[in-house]
């Protein structure tokens, strides 16, 4: 990976919230945390928001000792880290885009297993003749009580199957 290239989000991201929690659990506050394990509470604290693009193996491993979580959650936090190195595969269109939500978005979006959309409108089929008839008006200011009700009926019989 060269100095152009976007480490993955979701992995540096999970592993940081897997961290937090862990650290919560033993109740220990972040400030306490970084000091046992040489790391800076500005340190720690990007490690847990997932904001540290080159992570250290002993850092991870140091701190699931202190956590003292589970030879198994050990060695998944191990591996989030690894996978976190790893280019991300939308850093070859680098420079299109110069936002870093951007990449923090498509990075996100990739590992997605489920999409839930807004919508300002409802979609035309699903309209009631209430709320056709509302956007109609607002829209067609200048049109008459006939007219929108002839919009309206349009839009209704469209609706119905």
């Amino acid at each position: 990976m060269d100095s152009n290239d976007e480490p993955s989000t979701l992995p540096r991201r999970q592993l940081g919230r897997f961290l937090r929690e862990a650290r919560d659990n033993r109740g220990l506050p972040m400030d306490r945390a970084a000091q046992l394990v040489e790391l800076s509470k500005t340190a720690l604290h990007r490690i847990e928001t997932g904001g540290v693009k080159k992570l250290r193996i002993r850092d991870v491993q140091a701190l699931c000792e202190l956590y003292e979580v589970t030879a198994a959650d050990t060695a998944r936090a191990v591996e989030l880290a690894k996978q976190a190195q790893t280019t991300s595969w939308y850093s070859a269109f680098r420079g299109l885009y110069s936002d870093t939500t951007f990449n923090m978005f498509v990075g996100l979006a990739a590992a997605a297993t489920q999409l839930t959309t807004y919508h300002e409108i409802v979609p035309g089929l699903a309209q009631t003749a209430d709320y056709a008839r509302a956007l109609i008006s607002a829209f067609y200011v200048d049109s008459s009580d006939e007219d929108i009700e002839r919009r309206v009926e349009l839009c209704v019989s469209n609706a119905r199957p």
